[in-house]
Order: structure tokens, then C-alpha cells, then sequence
């Protein structure tokens, strides 16, 4: 390994005048669309999951309906 002191301001200077620069890395790119509206999957089934009436459902009352 090489034994040699150099602050980062002598870098710097004598980067800027033989003009070496920094390559930068590329910024993050987003690879997914994040609209919901299109990830929506079409209701094959034509599953209705809304009560057949208002009634809560609680777990004691659907315990007493087993016999």
C-alpha cells in the first residue's frame, strides 16, 4: 500500500485542473407502474360478499347456530 497524505482539497484542486471528474452512479428508475387502477383483476367469479340482511354478525351468534 502506498504511504501517501493528500487532504481532500488537494484532490479536489488538482482534480479541477487536469480536469478529472466524478462519474456519478445513475439515479434509482422505477420498474413498476403503481397506478392501482390498472391491477384491478376482473371479478371471474362474480363473488357477492355483502349480507343477505343489516343484521351485525358477531362470533357469539354465529356459535349458537351450530348445533
Amino acid at each position: 500500500m502506498l504511504d501517501l497524505n493528500f487532504g481532500h482539497r488537494r484532490v479536489g484542486r488538482l482534480m479541477a485542473e487536469t480536469g478529472i471528474g466524478v462519474e456519478r452512479r445513475k439515479s434509482y428508475k422505477v420498474t413498476t407502474n403503481s397506478i392501482p387502477a390498472f391491477h384491478i383483476a376482473p371479478n371471474l367469479l362474480e363473488r357477492r360478499f355483502a349480507a343477505l340482511d343489516n343484521r351485525p354478525r358477531t362470533t357469539q351468534s354465529l356459535s349458537q347456530k351450530i348445533p
